[in-house]
């Protein structure tokens, strides 16, 4: 960041030197892939309750970003082609209403331009979605909703108050004492990223296929 900063003020004559040019960054290790056998999703879907292992059922069988589950839309489900298109991830800040900090929710284009993309839905899937839709049906006819103004009617996963979920709130309230009770180690939620690929790996997938499922610029 400060050689960009220091590019632009020579770029804008404002010195003739950039300082930081010659400063090698630190590097980070790097987090060892992890991600779960088939055994272990098995356990970890018995022990999530609903909407959640849905949830989570949709990051292991698409290889969305957690982001990119959680800013589903109806309207992304091509129930005719069994295909779900990512289109938008969620972003948020914070704001203090009255003394009471809370999130005003918008959606923003996904990470990079590859992550939009087409995921093709397998019948497994498609029928937990189904479910969890006639749920979801259900669970609107038998109280009045508040309407939102980012449209809560047409995000696929919500909240009690129908607002998006919340990322942070999800890791550490669902997916982690999921994990727990399934008697598991502690992954990332990204690491259900990384099973999606070992899955399609495993299944002899072209890595080309593997690689426009993910959407990652490079293979």
């Amino acid at each position: 960041m400060l050689k960009t900063m220091f590019k632009y003020t020579r770029r804008w004559k404002y010195r003739d030197d950039n300082p930081a040019r010659d400063i090698d960054c630190f590097l980070e290790k790097r987090r060892e892939m992890d991600y779960l056998n088939p055994e272990e999703i098995r356990l970890l879907l018995e022990n999530s309750p609903e909407p959640d292992r849905t949830i989570f059922l949709v990051a292991i069988l698409t290889g969305m970003r957690k982001s990119e589950v959680l800013a589903l839309q109806w309207g992304d489900v091509d129930w005719n082609s069994d295909t779900i298109y990512v289109r938008r991830s969620p972003r948020f800040k914070m704001r203090k209403n009255i003394g009471v900090e809370d999130k005003r929710w918008w959606f923003d284009s996904p990470k990079t331009k590859y992550s939009m993309r087409a995921i093709i839905m397998s019948p497994r899937l498609k029928e937990a979605l189904e479910n969890h839709r006639f749920n979801r049906t259900v669970e609107f006819a038998q109280k009045e909703k508040e309407k939102k103004s980012f449209n809560a009617d047409e995000l696929i996963f919500t909240n009690g108050a129908g607002a998006p979920v919340d990322p942070d709130n999800m890791i550490k309230q669902q997916f982690h004492p999921a994990l727990e009770r399934a008697g598991l180690r502690k992954i990332r939620f990204h690491d259900l990223r990384h099973t999606f690929a070992s899955l399609l790996i495993d299944q002899g997938e072209n890595i080309k296929f593997i690689q426009s499922q993910l959407g990652h610029a490079f293979i």
